[in-house]
C-alpha cells in the first residue's frame, strides 16, 4: 500500500521540514494553505520524495483566494521545479485545465484530474458519465471524491472500481466525511494507486481523512 501525506502548513520551511521527517511514499503539497508563496520552488527541488502540487481554490473547497491566472502560475512553477504530479480540478476553466495538462506532460510531470462533490454522492450513472468525460482528457490519474451522508453512499463510489475494469485507468475514488472513512481504506484494496492521509490527527485536509499512523496500523491488520 502506498500513502500520500497531505501537507497543510502555512510556511514553506515547515513543509520542507515535514517532508524530510515523514516516512511517506508521496507527499501532497497544498499550496493554498501557504501564507506566502515566495520560494515555493524549494519544496519541490529539495527532496527526492515524489511531491504532488495542489492549489485548491475556494470554489473547490480549498483556500486559494487569488486570481485563476495566479493559481495556475504557481502550479506551473511547481511543475518546473520538479513536482512529480500536479492536481488540476475537472471543473477548472477550460483554458487553465488544458494549459496545465499540456504543460505538465511536456515537463514529464504526471497529471491528477480531480472532481469533488462536497454536498453528497450523485447517482452511479452520473458518476460513470463524469469518469468517462475525465478519461477523455487523458490525465495520468483520475480522482473522484464524494461526500457520504449515508453508508451506502460509500458503496456507490466504490462501484467505480468495478466499472474501471473496462478502462483500466489509474483511479482514486472515495468518500469524504465520517461515514465515508471506510472507503479511504478499501480504495487501496480495490486498486487505487495510493491513499491520501494526514500527517497526524488534527491536521486533516478533508473530513474523514485518517492520519498516516492510523492508516499504517489499519493496513497491518489487513496484512496479518
Amino acid at each position: 500500500m502506498r500513502f500520500c501525506v497531505s501537507l497543510r502548513y502555512s510556511s514553506i520551511d515547515d513543509c520542507i521540514t515535514s517532508i524530510e521527517r515523514l516516512d511517506a511514499d508521496l507527499v501532497e503539497h497544498r499550496i493554498d494553505f501557504l501564507e506566502c508563496t515566495k520560494g515555493i520552488e524549494e519544496v519541490y527541488s529539495s527532496t527526492h520524495v515524489p511531491v504532488i502540487a495542489t492549489n485548491r481554490p475556494i470554489r473547490e473547497g480549498g483556500h486559494f483566494a487569488g486570481s485563476e491566472r495566479n493559481r495556475i502560475s504557481l502550479l506551473r512553477a511547481a511543475i518546473s521545479s520538479g513536482a512529480s504530479f500536479v492536481d488540476i480540478e475537472y471543473e477548472s476553466p477550460m483554458w487553465s485545465r488544458s494549459s496545465i495538462i499540456d504543460y505538465a506532460h511536456d515537463a514529464g510531470c504526471g497529471v491528477i484530474l480531480s472532481k469533488h462533490y462536497f454536498e453528497g454522492t450523485p447517482p452511479f450513472e452520473y458518476l460513470k458519465g463524469t469518469m468517462e468525460d475525465m478519461i477523455s482528457l487523458a490525465p495520468d490519474i483520475i480522482k473522484i471524491v464524494t461526500f457520504a451522508k449515508r453508508i451506502d453512499d460509500g458503496h456507490r463510489i466504490l462501484r467505480l472500481y468495478s466499472y474501471n475494469q473496462k478502462h483500466k485507468c489509474d483511479l482514486i475514488a472515495f468518500s469524504m466525511g465520517f461515514l465515508g472513512t471506510y472507503t479511504r481504506i478499501l480504495s487501496t484494496l480495490f486498486g487505487a494507486p495510493f491513499a491520501y492521509v494526514a500527517t497526524n490527527s488534527g491536521n486533516e485536509t478533508a473530513p474523514g481523512q485518517l492520519s498516516l499512523p492510523e492508516m499504517k496500523e489499519i493496513m497491518e491488520v489487513f496484512n496479518t
